[in-house]
């Protein structure tokens, strides 16, 4: 009887089928890339559209309007017009059509500089980050423009923010005062995060934080109204009044020294930890057609819903 031996061959992939498999790969890879940042591109150019036609800049009173969509808002210190991921930022520009008397703010120490980020944003849409230790700020003796008029008594606060920390420490979004360490009674107007949980305006001894809550990681479109009486109302994510309540208007005289973003003063009180994405101010009190108005563009860009 005659045995046969059967031998089963082992195929590996050559040297030419595997770099053609590699090649079909990267080529699949590329494609995949390209797509997803040729989506990013078509989304900001939409959002570019809403902010250019958005209500802010038709609305009388505008004193600054800080945003991160359009080209040269953002100077960062490799890329100036369009700063990259994790690029730090030299400068935050107002784009005001309103004034030629824009306000800056900037930061000249490196380490102390925020950062530009597109990554667990809002709306995965660009927006600065404080790390708890960085800052921006605008400084009237060093020819930096400042937002509010010395002594006006009269405005609208507007920002659109998330934090890294709720509760334990205090943290500025935004700070017009003195820029001292100790503050003149009435000379600030801040949008601030306590240490207790709560936000709302300080006006350092003219102050009402205490009715609203914040919380960690969550999306928040905030307005803040006070009046020449003294009327102080909180708006969070609505178009209606959240919280109001009366603070002492004879001790509100607000200094214009300095303009901040992130902090509180020229020192290392208050910083934020977080991400800021829109600033807005007005010289007034916005009336509720016009706040709605501001409130739906931010909404329509930030994709936060309003109550």
């Amino acid at each position: 009887m005659k045995y046969t031996k059967k031998i089963t061959a082992k195929h590996a992939f050559t040297l030419i089928e595997l770099s053609i498999v590699l090649l079909i790969v990267g080529i699949l890879i590329t494609g995949v890339v390209t797509y997803s940042r040729l989506v990013k591109q078509m989304k900001l150019a939409t959002i570019k559209q809403i902010t250019n036609s958005s209500p802010v800049a038709g609305i009388k009173g505008l004193s600054l309007w800080l945003e991160t969509t359009l080209d040269n808002s953002i100077t960062g210190t490799v890329n100036p017009i369009n700063p990259d991921e994790n690029e730090k930022i030299i400068s935050w520009n107002d784009i005001n059509p309103q004034t030629s008397n824009r306000v800056i703010v900037s930061q000249a120490t490196d380490s102390l500089r925020p950062t530009f980020i597109t990554t667990g944003t809002l709306n995965e849409l660009p927006g600065v980050k404080f790390d708890g230790t960085q800052y921006l700020s605008s400084i009237k003796a060093n020819a930096g423009n400042i937002p509010l008029t010395a002594g006006d008594d009269s405005f609208t606060l507007i920002a659109v923010f998330q934090t890294n920390v709720n509760g334990g420490v205090n943290q500025t979004i935004i700070d017009q005062n003195t820029t001292n360490t100790s503050q003149p009674p009435g000379t600030r107007a801040s949008i601030l995060l306590t240490l207790f949980g709560t936000y709302g305006f300080c006006g350092e001894a003219a102050d009402y934080w205490t009715c609203q809550a914040y919380y960690t990681k969550t999306p928040y479109i905030s307005a803040i109204t006070v009046n020449d009486s003294g009327l102080t109302k909180v708006y969070t994510n609505s178009t209606s009044t959240t919280c109001s309540s009366t603070i002492n208007s004879t001790t509100l005289n607000i200094s214009d020294v300095g303009f901040f973003v992130g902090v509180t003063g020229t020192n290392t009180r208050d910083k934020m930890n977080g991400i800021i994405h829109e600033i807005i101010i007005y010289d007034r009190v916005l009336n509720t057609e016009e706040l709605n108005d501001v409130m739906r563009y931010l909404s329509k860009k930030f994709a936060v819903k309003l109550n």
